[in-house]
């Protein structure tokens, strides 16, 4: 397997410092480095170098970058590609409230009970919030099964313990992460009625395929991509741009970073941007992966 843990997603928003100031107040999450991105993103042309990791206080992975886009326009409610973030909450009903009534998140799910257990895995509930543009599904776990290690904050909004990617062609999308970094299968759901077709109204004559897929590193945070893959119609519209707006980068790990070059190069995939320190990928719905060898924070 060659990338082990989720380090963050890139969150791309027009004003970072008021979307930072939103997830300080609402979230508790605090600022834990400041500075400029690395020379892999030069090709990709953000408007502005720098960056700012937010997460937990105590996290150390599963945080998230702010960078600044100058693209306002919004990728829809249903965004293919990276689409959405999933952190743990402690009491989702006092954070359900919190978020009605602050200015800057619009709350489209109050909450919605999942039974997970066919799956093995655990009864939780979550709801739905978006802040500038992206997307965070927040859950609280109600069980913890003996069999997974279902992940814990002692804040009142923990770390991203899993980025969701949408897609209509969900096996070239897979291809990346399972076959050439791969990952491995932590939960596969597929049917016309999962979790999916409840939690997003998707009809349940059209299928939906997920597949949870994992790096090495479990511990507290699983660190899982969750690919979707969705009927026709319901996505939005294709990512063209060389930053996409909202959830645009997530962020893996790599310990022998030579041998993941290598992979992606033997496969095909196309590289954007690299540096002695890591480099990123441009993934079949346009999303961007960037594998480093290093820590964020």
């Amino acid at each position: 397997m060659l990338i082990t843990k989720l380090l963050g997603a890139t969150l791309a928003v027009p004003e970072p410092a008021r979307t930072g100031g939103a997830l300080a107040e609402v979230f508790g999450w605090v600022a834990h480095r400041t500075g400029a991105l690395e020379e892999r993103w030069a090709p990709l042309d953000l408007p502005d170098p720098g960056a700012t990791v937010m997460g937990p206080p105590e996290a150390t992975r599963g945080l998230v970058r702010l960078v600044h886009s100058s693209i306002t326009d919004p990728r829809g409610m249903l965004p293919r590609a990276w689409s959405s973030v999933e952190p743990v909450v402690q009491d989702l009903d006092r954070l359900v409230a919190d978020l009605v009534r602050h200015p800057d998140f619009e709350l489209s799910s109050q909450g919605i009970e999942l039974d997970m257990r066919d799956h093995g895995s655990n009864i939780h509930e979550a709801a739905v919030a978006r802040v500038h543009g992206c997307l965070f599904v927040l859950t609280m776990a109600v069980t913890k099964p003996a069999e997974r290690d279902f992940p814990e904050s002692p804040s009142r909004v923990g770390h991203i313990f899993a980025a969701h990617l949408r897609s209509t062609e969900a096996d070239e999308v897979r291809r990346l992460y399972s076959e050439v970094f791969g990952m491995s299968p932590l939960m596969v759901v597929e049917g016309h009625d999962t979790f999916i077709h409840q939690f997003w109204g998707v009809d349940s004559r059209y299928p939906v395929r997920v597949d949870v897929l994992q790096g090495t590193e479990t511990g507290l945070g699983l660190g899982a991509v969750e690919v979707q893959s969705w009927p026709r119609g319901y996505l939005g519209r294709y990512v063209t741009e060389p930053v996409p707006p909202g959830i645009a980068a997530v962020t893996y790990q790599a310990p022998d970073l030579p041998a993941a070059r290598t992979a992606v190069a033997a496969a095909g995939i196309t590289v954007v941007g690299e540096d002695p320190g890591g480099f990123i990928v441009r993934g079949a719905e346009g999303e961007l992966l960037e594998v480093i060898s290093d820590e964020w924070v």
